[in-house]
């Protein structure tokens, strides 16, 4: 049964990638645009910094920053508005937008790849104690996952998804502790960090917890690999002058191993290469958006033979088969 599952699953993989729409990389913004007072959806080119609008004119109210979550495979962008408690779902493809009330406000949001559903870190109806929940976006309706989590402080860009392995980990701000959730088990467990508060992005390719924060003893940002384990920091790329950063304001480029971030104060958008350790930067038309990364959707998006295209097509051929397995079972 399980092998005609997978079989199953990587026919599904297989046509899926070749219907996807070929699209190139793409740096995605959630801000405003230069001159316009209603939100926007946009590509941002990390050498020149222009903006390429995809989605404009969005009503969107009060944000928050972690209430934002990117499906890449059927490109859909979520986000909370805070101050209605509602979800919408906005279609980068036909530009559509809907929006449906959901129970309570406002959770973090992450995209889960490999089960297709999107996941929110928050309070459940009549609650105080955290959860995390998948959302209906149709609906707006919440499903528990794993109930009960005592956080204590939470704050927007702590939180991170290990689609693969199906670990959920967010950083508690009052007691300096990183905690990771198995998704499949509803196991929590906790360690205690070096420092706090660092942003957190999960590197699939390099299977790999990012980061983004200082490191002890240290006044600059740095970005550094977190041992789930044990806590410990591994430093990547260390000295970085990054002045003001805000939640939401960060994006990673797990193929092509790049660390993206906006700085507040001065309006420039910061491009960390995690290879080869270079830091580009160049000014933007405006601050301070909310960032996704999103990979190409086929791998024939890059040149045939090309290493890149290998890898693009195996991170999606894992993502949507793991997705067609989760509903075979």
């Amino acid at each position: 049964m399980t092998s005609c599952i997978f079989r199953r699953s990587f026919l599904v993989a297989v046509v899926a990638v070749i219907a996807l729409p070929l699209s190139a990389d793409r740096l995605i913004d959630f801000g405003f645009l230069p001159s316009q007072s209603a939100w926007s959806i946009f590509a941002i080119d990390p050498v020149s910094g222009s903006f390429t609008p995809i989605v404009t004119g969005v009503t969107a109210g009060s944000i928050y920053g972690g209430g934002q979550a990117l499906d890449p495979v059927r490109q859909r962008f979520f986000f909370l508005r805070q101050d209605t408690s509602e979800l919408f779902t906005v279609n980068l493809l036909n530009q559509q937008v809907d929006r449906v009330p959901v129970p309570s406000c406002c959770s973090f949001l992450q995209y889960d790849v490999g089960t297709g559903r999107l996941l929110g870190f928050g309070f459940l109806p009549s609650q105080s104690i955290w959860s995390i929940f998948a959302i209906d976006p149709a609906s707006g309706s919440f499903t528990p996952i794993v109930t009960g989590v005592t956080a204590g402080s939470i704050y927007g860009g702590g939180q991170a998804l290990d689609p693969v392995g199906q670990r959920f980990f967010f950083l508690r701000q009052d007691t300096s502790e990183l905690f990771t959730v198995n998704l499949q088990n509803q196991q929590v467990t906790r360690v205690p960090v070096p420092s706090c508060c660092a942003f957190l992005q999960y590197d699939v390719v390099g299977a790999r917890l990012l980061g983004f924060g200082f490191l002890p003893s240290q006044s600059t940002w740095s970005i550094f690999a977190i041992d789930p384990a044990s806590g410990s920091f591994t430093p990547i790329v260390t000295g970085v002058t990054a002045g003001s950063i805000y939640e939401g304001g960060q994006a990673f480029d797990s193929v092509g191993q790049r660390f993206f971030f906006v700085r507040q104060d001065t309006s420039e958008l910061f491009t960390v290469n995690l290879q080869n350790q270079q830091i580009t930067r160049v000014n933007t038309a405006s601050c301070c958006g909310f960032l996704s990364f999103q990979i190409a959707g086929a791998a024939a998006a890059a040149p045939l033979g090309d290493t890149r295209s290998y890898i693009v097509l195996a991170i999606v051929l894992i993502a949507i088969a793991l997705l067609a397995l989760h509903q075979g079972r």
